[in-house]
């Protein structure tokens, strides 16, 4: 579920010229795993960047999920692609949902004018590829789960690259935000229950996640279902892919979840590189560092340290005259956040020379 309590802000829209409503669509940014394919089972969390698990119900976690490469080996020549794999078979029950879930930000779902009598049509395209075969379905919902269109895929051919289409009616029933809160949740389904699976094609004032009548991924142990190249633009057809340049999409992502480690370096990982320094003094002091954030964030982040051993809410004190580090910091308080800067200030364990203290940050603005 989105985190709640966020306060919603008004300001100029931060997304101009965006045809391409989701982001990271092709999976390319992956800054809280790294490089590789990951095998991190998730029941509701964050996987590669705006891409999370969701899991309610259940009695823990079904399905693995992260990212692998591709290779080119669709026609629209994406490299990599998130791969959802089913650790053991599971009976949905009612009120179970299971699914793949991206929150579009207020201000960039605004375009679209949901709850309005000019409301726009919009179509949703990707590709896909399962093991299993038949039809699947998601949804598109408001952040009051009271507003939701129920949709349908069928995939043809078991093992094979499909891409999909699906043209959505704009709704002008309905409250959608057009803040920095969350706008429209588009959610993949892999195992709904009969409380949340609606008629497909129609808006209705209710929650669901998926139509009635599509596959439960989750009922199937080992079963695959892999995605990329996701978009969701106005109009009545799926145009061309929106391919925005690295450092554009890694900017766009990083207003959401920001790391001082390099892009590809898992947090945690012992690492010098792009760590922040600050408070040179002696030992046995108070500390405070402060970071400044590469983007501005949607709200004001949840925010945590490592030091560069690796170490969770610890810091690195770097002896200025023998180079020597050492993490000290018994504990780190968090202070003064908000939507550009973040401050923490500690207190050493030791007392000795002089020096400075490093540590890596994450900052997460996510819903």
């Amino acid at each position: 579920m989105p985190r709640s309590g966020a306060t919603p802000v008004t300001v100029i829209s931060p997304f101009r010229g965006m045809k391409n409503l989701i982001i990271n669509g092709d999976m390319a940014i992956n800054q809280r795993y790294g490089g590789g394919a990951i095998s991190a089972v998730n029941s509701s969390g964050y996987l590669v960047d705006r891409w999370a698990g969701y899991q309610a119900g259940g009695g823990g976690a079904k399905f693995n999920t992260g990212r692998n490469q591709l290779g080119f080996s669709t026609p629209d020549a994406h490299i990599y692609y998130l791969n959802t794999n089913v650790v053991s078979a599971y009976t949905v029950t009612a009120t179970d949902r299971f699914g793949i879930v991206q929150y579009i930000e207020g201000f960039l779902a605004a375009q679209l004018m949901y709850g309005t009598a000019s409301a726009k049509t919009a179509t949703l395209s990707f590709w896909v590829r399962s093991t299993i075969t038949g039809l699947f379905g998601g949804a598109i919902r408001n952040s009051s789960n009271n507003r939701s269109y129920p949709f349908t895929y069928t995939i043809s051919a078991a093992n094979t690259w499909e891409k999909k289409s699906i043209t959505i009616p704009g709704d002008t029933s309905g409250v959608w935000n057009r803040t920095n809160l969350m706008g429209i949740a588009i959610f993949f389904g892999l195992g709904t229950g009969t409380t949340y699976k609606g008629p497909a094609g129609a808006w209705a004032g209710a929650e669901y996640n998926d139509a009635v009548g599509t596959v439960n991924l989750v009922a199937t142990n080992g079963a695959n279902w892999n995605i990329t190249g996701v978009q969701f633009e106005a109009g009545l057809t799926a145009t061309e892919f929106e391919r925005r340049d690295f450092a554009t999409e890694l900017q766009l992502c990083q207003r959401y979840f920001e790391k001082s480690y390099d892009v590809e370096t898992p947090p945690g990982t012992a690492t010098n590189n792009g760590a922040v320094s600050g408070s040179t003094g002696e030992l046995a002091r108070n500390v405070a560092v402060t970071s400044f954030f590469r983007t501005t964030k949607r709200t004001v982040p949840i925010v945590s340290y490592y030091d560069i051993q690796g170490n969770l809410a610890r810091a690195t004190f770097v002896n200025a005259g023998t180079g020597a580090e050492t993490s000290n910091i018994n504990t780190i308080s968090v202070q003064h956040n908000g939507f550009n800067t973040a401050q923490w200030w500690g207190t050493t364990n030791t007392a000795g020379a002089a020096g400075f203290y490093r540590t890596h940050y994450l900052a997460n603005a996510e819903f």
